[in-house]
């Protein structure tokens, strides 16, 4: 085998040599390794295109899938320090089927990491909902949540690419300060992380869950979205009253989940679809009759709504998208034993990459966050 400009040619049986594969790149011909076309060396998973998928090629269609069972991570399960485990499949081609919806679930972060290409035509999920994390969510800049007999103060939303949105208090729109700060930019790590988790709320209401962390990557190809991805962070569940030493009393709400993050790598990428990574809302309060307050709405196409007031207690903070940050948690309208509602959580991250001198075709329908600039990814 031998290269010859971005061609790798084999030499037949008569001794002459033939062209065996076009290189969508270049070929390849060092000393350690035989001739062959540049595949990618994808950051966070640098060795996963090194050998060819086995499995030729997966669609998916309407169905949920759950990266926690080992028989799903087809190309095994990839450990990372300070990280969750990354969930990956693996095949020649992978897609999602259009007009299909694709959810993805479980502790683990997930990988779709094809050979020739990665082509998403229907809806692919990887949000929280509620308070259950996406893959691989709910570490990183947590809001802070409260005791269940601190409830003048209410939970912050969790902090991503912004600051979650603070928690209110009985007094002050916001005034708690207990949103989560702001992360590190994910390229600037060397692990693959979700979004972050809303703070608690009192006795076990759960703040909203963190937006799943998502790679696609084709090694030799392009990856191709003309459908959605959405990667939203979870809304806050309702505050509800308690019974504290025999006596009923209210809670105030938690705090929402921030977007996700969405990786997308590629020797050409084309995003004309919408993708979507926005926070989710904060949980309100409860009123003075301790009527269970209203949750927070996860974030989808748009960023979670905060939970509204019901009659004169606190209303949740909405969650970040494109343009605005979350939203604070409302001071309840009536006196105690009203309380205050939940921060809304941040907005996630949209990446791309691709090889250095290679532009992408980022023309989303809809996009928020914006996707950041492209970003280059080695070959080897």
């Amino acid at each position: 085998m031998r290269c010859r400009d971005s061609v790798v040619e084999t030499c037949a049986n008569d001794g002459v040599f033939v062209v065996s594969e076009t290189c969508a790149l270049a070929c390849v011909d060092t000393a350690t390794t035989e001739p062959h076309c540049a595949h990618l060396e994808p950051k966070y998973l640098p060795d996963v295109c090194d050998v060819a998928a086995t499995e030729d090629t997966v669609t998916f269609t309407t169905s949920t899938y759950d990266t926690s069972l080992d028989l799903n991570c087809t190309g095994g399960v990839v450990a990372q320090t300070g990280g969750p485990p990354i969930c990956v499949v693996r095949a020649r081609s992978i897609s999602i089927a259009a007009g299909a919806t694709f959810r993805i679930v479980g502790a683990r972060a997930v990988a779709l990491v094809a050979d020739a290409s990665v082509d998403v035509a229907g809806n692919l999920i990887v949000s929280a909902a509620n308070s259950v994390d996406g893959p691989g969510g709910g570490v990183g800049n947590i809001g802070n949540g409260m005791n269940i007999t601190a409830n003048t103060a209410a939970a912050g939303g969790g902090g991503f690419a912004t600051a979650g949105g603070h928690g209110g208090t009985t007094t002050t729109n916001g005034g708690a300060g207990t949103g989560g700060v702001v992360s590190t930019n994910p390229s600037s790590l060397a692990v693959l992380i979700g979004g972050s988790r809303g703070g608690n709320g009192a006795a076990g209401m759960g703040g909203g869950g963190g937006g799943g962390a998502l790679m696609l990557v084709s090694c030799r190809g392009k990856v191709r979205v003309t459908g959605s991805i959405e990667a939203g962070g979870g809304g806050a569940d309702a505050a509800r009253s308690l019974q504290v030493n025999n006596f009923l009393t209210g809670a105030p709400g938690g705090g929402g989940g921030s977007g996700g993050n969405v990786v997308v790598l590629g020797l050409s990428v084309e995003i004309v679809g919408g993708v979507f990574a926005n926070g989710g809302g904060g949980g309100s309060g409860n009123d003075s009759s301790f009527t269970t307050g209203n949750p927070g709405e996860n974030g989808v196409d748009v960023s979670g709504g905060g939970g509204a007031s019901t009659r004169n207690n606190g209303a949740g903070g909405g969650g970040g998208e494109e343009g605005t940050a979350p939203g604070i948690g409302r001071a309840p309208a009536g006196a105690s034993p009203t309380t205050p509602g939940g921060g809304g959580g941040s907005v996630g991250f949209l990446q791309t990459y691709t090889p250095q001198g290679v532009t992408p075709t980022l023309t989303p329908s809809a996009q928020s966050p914006r996707l950041q600039p492209n970003l280059t990814v080695k070959t080897r």
